[in-house]
Parts: C-alpha cells; structure tokens; sequence
C-alpha cells in the first residue's frame, strides 16, 4: 500500500514539476510573427514615384539656381533607396545628400509676417508700403516659382523609407512659400484687384488641402495642417475688413472646405508611424546581435532571450499602434470615447504586471522597450480636429456676412446653423460675443499658430 502511495505521490511530482518547466520554458519561448505585421513592416518604392510627383521637386527644392529641382530629388531618391539598402544590411551608408545644398532659399523674414504673434496678418502686410512688399517677393522669386512647381505637379507621393537616418525634405519651404503667395494676395487687394486676390488664395488653399490628402507621413500631415488654418486666417481677417469678398463663394468654398472626412484623417500617417516603429524594433535586435557576434560576445543573445520576444514585441507594438490609428479615425465628438477604449484596450494588451509597471510574466524587455517609446500621438490628433473647428468657425462668418445677418439674430442663426457649423468636440454652437462681434469656440491644444498661445479660435464680423 505505501508503494503504490510513495509513486502515486512521486507521478504527481513529476506531472505537477513537467507542468511547471513547460510553463517556464513557455516563458522564454518566442511567438509566430502574425502575417499581417509582418505584411505592416513591408515597404515598397510607389510604382508612380517618378511621374510629375511634386515631393521630388520638394526634395530638390533646396539644390542652387541653374539645378533642375526635379532631376536633383530623382538623384537623391536614388541616393535615399541606397542608404536604405545598405541600412537593412548593417553596411555604411553613403552621406544623405548627393550633392551640397544652399543654406536657405528663404530672404528678408523680418518682412514677412510672423503667423505665431502678430493677430491679424492683414493689418501687418496692409500697413508696409508697397516697395517692400515688392522688395520680399523679388528677393524670393526663385524659391515662389519652385514652390508653385510642387503645387503645379499632378501628384505628390512621399518616398520616405522606414529607416530612422531618412533624409526628410525642407517643408520649412512649403510653408514660407505659402505665406509669399499670401504676400501677393494682399498685394492684389490692396489696388482693388479682389478677384484675382481670392483666386490666388483659393489655389494656395486647394494645394494645402490636397497635401494633407496625399501626403501619408505625420511631418507632411503637420504641416498641411499649418498651411491650411493660415489660409483660413488670412481669409477671415480679409473678410472682416472687406465683406464684399463674400461674393466669391466658389473660392471661399475652397479655402474653407471641411477636413473631417476620412481622406484627411491621420490614418494614412500614423500607418506610416507603425511601419517605421516595427522597422526599428527589428533592425535594432539585428543590429545589436551583429555587434555582439563582431566582439564574440554571440552568448549574450542567449541572455537576451531570456526577457525579450523579439516577435511578441513586433506583435504588441503592431497591435498598440492599430489603437492609434483607431483614435485618429475618430471624429472630433468620439474622440474621448476613443481616447479612453484604446487605453484600456492598451492595459489588456500589455497584460497585469508582476511588479508595477515594470516586471510582467513575459516578454519583460519588449514591453518595457515599448513603454519607453511609445509617444501618445494625441497632440496631432487634436491639431488636426482644432483646425477643422477653425474651417468651421471662418465658414460660418463667411455664411454670416454673405447672408447678412443682423447682430441680433446671429445667436439664434448659430442654434440653426447645422452640424458642419458646430464645435466638433462637443457638437454645440459656435459661440457669439456681441460686444466684441466675436465668433469663437474653445479648441483642445494650445497652438503657437494661435496667438497668445491660446486654445479660443475667434473671427470677427466686421
């Protein structure tokens, strides 16, 4: 009897012991790379990248007069797809520019208005004289024609490879360009030549609106974003000094046309964001177990092992980020809704800690790994919902004006107005000071485009 007791006991050890190292080993124990992030982290040249893409000539923009800009980011887009080649296979890269650049295309910026301070850049282009106006643009022709270049051409594709030592364009570029044309704007209405100053600022305008729809990085997004809203700035201030500007409804409908559909989410971006952080994740492992083989320290990727899944993380990382692209589809009212979904989706994907935030059952490493960077994205997602609300807003003073609508009847116009006039956070009325003939609603970010740094977007009747 005590035998058969002594290995019952002794088949229970070895049952509950076999259990415990397949737990243990299960551990330590990588898992599959799903085929979708695996599908995620590839990327491939756009087969329309060299036919009239705009972003080459952006790449270009910076090469000296007597450069074709065209030709030169054809040259350094075959210099980039090198360096990314020699990246993926650990090998030194080429210098990121093939040949030297000037420094700036950019002259005279004190003449220029400074969009983060001054309130009304009408006022400040409207009170220098005429020679000086003159004199900004002549001195920034080259860099104005090469800029309408870029928004004459039929596409604008990005190139970016997913490597962290891409060369990224002067977008600076854009936008001071951007802002000439606004220069030559008020040129026109300052001699009365109002029709030909809201064509030009609806083409400025159709360009920035569709850059943010083809461009797909969030620099690109960003700085769509800022040439659109300046747009919008420059319109209402205009239609504040001048309401009969109301009757070019085809051009204000471009300059204030709305960006919460889905082809001018940040969704395209924040994939992009994905594909470069999953890149990273793997290039860096590979990177670090090359150097260790190099020094014939191969025995610490051993140790590695023991708390870092390199698939598991390239698997969370994936799935975290989806999360983000989920928030960034969102409408503006949804928007906290989403926020607070995707940060409990969050908590579940990373799993309950053993110590704090810090020690989990597995995959210890590639959790703390991703903690430490990963950026929340939430200040982009709100820009981008704040510059629609100010579209909203000018949208709303232009349909105010054109309609003529009396001071005393604009509280109960803005309660009728609709939902394309409305706060996109909250899905209210736009707000209405009627000693100050301010129209405006609270935004959720303190944008330095918005002066005093306030997160209030006004426009004004006149």
């Amino acid at each position: 009897m005590n035998f058969i007791k002594e290995h019952a006991i002794l088949a229970l050890a070895l049952i509950l012991g076999s259990i415990f190292w397949l737990y243990v080993i299960s551990i330590f124990l990588d898992e599959p790379l799903r085929p979708e992030v695996k599908e995620a982290m590839e990327w491939n040249l756009p087969s329309s990248a060299y036919e009239e893409n705009g972003y080459l000539i952006l790449l270009g923009m910076n090469e000296p007069a007597g450069v074709d800009a065209l030709t030169a980011g054809k040259i350094i887009l075959e210099n980039e797809l090198q360096r990314y080649q020699a990246y993926k296979l650990n090998q030194d890269m080429a210098p990121s520019k093939p040949y030297s650049s000037t420094d700036s295309l950019f002259s005279m910026k004190d003449s220029l208005c400074d969009y983060q301070k001054q309130i009304n850049c009408v006022a400040f282009y409207l009170a220098q004289n005429h020679a000086t106006r003159q004199q900004l643009l002549k001195k920034n022709q080259f860099l104005l024609e090469r800029y309408r270049s870029i928004r004459n051409s039929r596409q604008f594709v990005e190139t970016i490879p997913p490597y962290p030592e891409a060369l990224i364009p002067s977008y600076t570029n854009l936008t001071s360009a951007a802002k000439l044309e606004h220069v030559l704007v008020i040129s026109d209405i300052s001699r009365r030549r109002f029709a030909a100053a809201m064509d030009r600022l609806a083409e400025n305008a159709a360009f920035a609106h569709r850059l943010l729809k083809e461009g797909d990085s969030l620099i690109a997004h960003m700085i769509a974003l800022h040439m659109v809203k300046n747009d919008a700035l420059i319109l209402s201030a205009l239609m504040q000094k001048y309401p009969q500007l109301v009757q070019y409804t085809a051009q204000i409908s471009q300059i204030v046309a709305p960006i919460s559909t889905r082809e001018y989410s940040e969704e395209k971006a924040f994939k992009r964001e994905q594909r470069n952080i999953l890149n990273l994740i793997g290039h860096t492992r590979t990177e670090i177990i090359e150097n260790w083989k190099r020094k014939g320290q191969g025995y610490l990727n051993g140790l590695l092992k023991l708390f870092y899944s390199e698939n598991a993380t390239l698997n969370l990382a994936y799935d975290l980020y989806n999360l983000k692209v989920k928030v960034a589809s969102a409408d503006g009212s949804q928007l906290d809704l989403e926020v607070a979904n995707a940060d409990r989706e969050s908590e579940n994907l990373y799993g309950t800690p053993i110590i704090s935030h810090m020690i989990y059952v597995r995959n210890t490493g590639g959790k703390l790994l991703l903690q430490i960077s990963e950026p929340s994205y939430l200040d982009y997602v709100i820009r981008h919902h704040d510059t629609e609300g100010f579209l909203r807003l000018v949208a709303l003073q232009y349909k105010l004006l054109a309609q003529k609508i009396g001071l005393t009847h604009v509280p109960r116009f803005l309660e009728l107005a609709g939902r394309e006039y409305v706060n996109p956070y909250t899905l209210e009325p736009m707000k209405w000071n009627a000693d100050k003939r301010e129209l405006s609603f609270e935004g959720r970010q303190a944008d330095k485009n918005n002066p005093g740094k306030k997160v209030r977007y006004c426009a004004y009747l006149p």
